[in-house]
């Protein structure tokens, strides 16, 4: 009894902290784009190219070209590649990835049994 509850108090403990966290990552959020939106201005009267700022600015935390995590506050992790370049992976997804991994993922059992030709 004690251990469950202990347990659940630290769940609990655990679930405030990621709480606070998540509204620390909101106003962190929000700090940057009022500030990023008054660099993008300054720039724009300027006459200064506000392309790089904008895409920069719309990223979100991270800077990472992974899909966005809204659970976790708005982060785009960053995934690079196994090898020696080091290089992030791209985040665009087109019908052909969809077309290669239908290829690949057999995991529709009736469709499986007929290309290999069971009849049970």
């Amino acid at each position: 009894a004690e251990k469950k509850a202990k347990a659940l108090r630290n769940r609990a403990a655990e679930l405030e902290h990621e709480q606070k966290g998540m509204a620390l990552l909101d106003i962190e959020k929000q700090q940057f784009e009022k500030y990023a939106q008054q660099v993008i201005d300054a720039a724009a009267k300027k006459g200064r190219n506000v392309y790089p700022l904008i895409k920069a600015a719309n990223q979100g935390i991270g800077g990472g070209r992974g899909p966005v995590f809204t659970e976790k506050g708005g982060i785009r992790p960053s995934y690079q590649v196994k090898d020696t370049s080091g290089v992030q992976l791209p985040n665009y997804k087109r019908s052909t990835t969809e077309a290669v991994k239908n290829i690949h993922d057999k995991c529709d059992i009736e469709r499986s049994k007929k290309s290999l030709g069971f009849i049970w």
